[in-house]
């Protein structure tokens, strides 16, 4: 599930809310894929990984993604403690999958975020 759909909450039928580490997946997920310069009036949010998808698929741009996640997620994620980020492609070799391991800050149990990354312009 790349996204997370508009669930009514059983009782109150309200909008559920994510909380403690589907939260803190939700806010990394956002922000690996916003671009930098998206946001307004928060120019430096977000990360580097859309650009280096168009680059060539080589362990130099696998290298570059997994450190603008690694930038992204210790800079502007104060809940996640980030334990790794690996870089792998997919079997038909047209998107990658960001595999990305973190804790939360008041936990020290490791939660595992997969990301897939597409080539969409």
């Amino acid at each position: 599930m790349l996204f997370r759909s508009f669930v009514k909450h059983p009782v109150n039928n309200s909008l559920a809310r994510l909380t403690n580490e589907e939260s803190v997946k939700q806010s990394i997920r956002n922000l690996i894929l916003t671009n930098v310069g998206e946001r307004m009036f928060e120019p430096d949010v977000g990360s580097t990984v859309n650009n280096a998808l168009f680059e060539p698929n080589d362990f130099v741009s696998k290298d570059m993604m997994a450190q603008s996640i690694n930038y992204a997620i210790n800079t502007f994620e104060p809940r996640a403690r980030l334990l790794s980020v690996k870089i792998d492609q997919t079997r038909d070799g047209n998107s990658l999958v960001a595999n990305i391991v973190f804790s939360l800050i008041n936990s020290q149990e490791p939660v595992t975020l997969q990301l897939l990354l597409r080539r969409i312009r």
